[in-house]
């Protein structure tokens, strides 16, 4: 007879996959509002003025194809600010030269204190760039700089590694001109690899060529963890970011859009997540340092340390418990306790979860994103069932490793 200890293990699968089927639905409807892209159509010329803000360090290799990126971002009204946070190579020579940077003598906002504003240029072929140069003080350090340079009341944080449709900003936007209490709205974060960019721009929707590529499509369907959509960019309100004192030293929107969500009681204020994608440009499985904050939790209260709790049970100890319940049944099989066909029914339990997963997540992104044609989608199909046959199991232990090197600096402050 099989130990009750393995049955109770059996059951943490089973309730774990559950979850995680759970949480997929979730973050789609009725949570997710679709803005009504017909409507931002006829309302282009009215939409409300937008700073993009673009902290940068030590970026003189690639900074010029960023911004180019982030110019192509089809907006009625919008200034890209760039902060370059005391950058040591040739990031700010590199932009000076490119974009012909002159100085432009500009009194800007102090609401929120940094580190001392070094200049301020200002491109006499993109009017809409500016550059900030700014002695080095980190990410939030910068991102402050850049509020206090914004002449709009919006504004949004794009990082180098940030792919977003070019039509984007405008669907993000729309809750603003619709809802006056609004103060934050965010788009939802997915992943995706260099490969399936092209010239900065979502990738194709066609199937790649080569198996890895494949393999990268279908892991950009599926969150990284269950509180990805709080690291997804936002659009703030500069008035309510300015009364918290801007962004703390980590530059954290998720952080940022916490605290906002525990002041709006009082203050009457709205917090909206519609159904356009950012795509983090990731190759590997994602580091969850990047992504969930430290102060994050903290700062959501019970709800935060009740997400990170779920998070760690049925996320981070999903693969280490299909391990040892695997370990158990062959150990039993071993010593006669238990056959082959026990085996075998497990794993195909096993498997049929994942791609029980798998096609859910597959499901979801096509009725969000709505690109793919009907022989690509079976293609995808074969592709996130294959992918169940090793492929996912490496990654998870590889995110595992990740989650736990995250886990043991919890206490040590990121680097800048």
């Amino acid at each position: 007879m099989m130990p009750i200890s393995l049955w109770a293990l059996v059951l943490y699968l089973i309730v774990a996959a559950a979850y995680k089927w759970i949480m997929t639905v979730i973050a789609y409807p009725p949570d997710i509002k679709q803005a009504p892209l017909d409507g931002i159509t006829l309302e282009r010329s009215i939409m409300p003025p937008l700073s993009i803000i673009v902290p940068v360090y030590n970026q003189g290799s690639t900074i010029v194809a960023t911004l180019i990126a982030k110019l192509h971002l089809n907006y009625p009204q919008a200034e890209l600010i760039v902060v370059n946070d005391g950058s040591t190579d040739n990031t700010l020579q590199a932009m000076i030269h490119h974009f012909v940077l002159a100085p432009f003598p500009e009194i800007g906002s102090n609401i929120i204190p940094t580190r001392r504003v070094r200049a301020i240029y200002r491109s006499s072929t993109h009017p809409m760039l500016r550059v900030i140069d700014k002695d080095h003080g980190g990410l939030g350090d910068a991102l402050n700089a850049g509020v206090n340079a914004c002449h709009t009341p919006l504004f949004i944080h794009l990082s180098d590694k940030m792919v977003l449709h070019e039509e984007g900003l405008i669907n993000i936007a729309h809750p603003f001109l619709s809802d006056s209490t609004v103060v934050a709205c965010s788009g939802t974060l997915r992943r995706t690899s260099d490969r399936l960019i092209r010239d900065g721009q979502l990738f194709d929707a066609r199937l790649p060529r080569r198996w890895a590529d494949r393999f990268a499509l279908i892991n950009s369907f599926r969150p990284p963890w269950s509180t990805a959509s709080l690291g997804a960019p936002t659009i703030f309100k500069r008035s309510a970011v300015d009364k918290l004192g801007g962004y703390r030293f980590d530059g954290s929107d998720g952080e940022l859009r916490s605290r906002l969500q525990a002041s709006r009681p009082t203050l009457h204020q709205a917090i909206r997540t519609i159904n356009e994608p950012f795509f983090l440009v990731q190759a590997d499985p994602l580091d969850p340092a990047r992504l969930l904050d430290r102060s994050l939790f903290s700062s959501m209260g019970t709800r935060g340390w009740g997400t990170l709790l779920s998070m760690l049970t049925f996320e981070w100890l999903f693969p280490l418990i299909e391990t040892i319940v695997l370990i158990m049944i062959l150990v039993a099989c071993f010593k006669g306790l238990a056959g082959l066909p026990l085996l075998a029914i497990y794993l195909g339990v096993c498997l049929a979860l994942r791609i029980a997963q798998a096609v859910l997540d597959l499901f979801l992104e096509t009725l969000v994103l709505r690109i793919y044609p009907p022989l690509t989608l079976t293609r995808l199909l074969i592709v996130a069932t294959l992918q169940n046959l090793g492929v996912r199991q490496y990654q998870d232990w590889k995110q595992f490793f990740l989650m736990l090197r995250w886990v043991t600096l919890w206490d040590e402050k990121p680097s800048s």
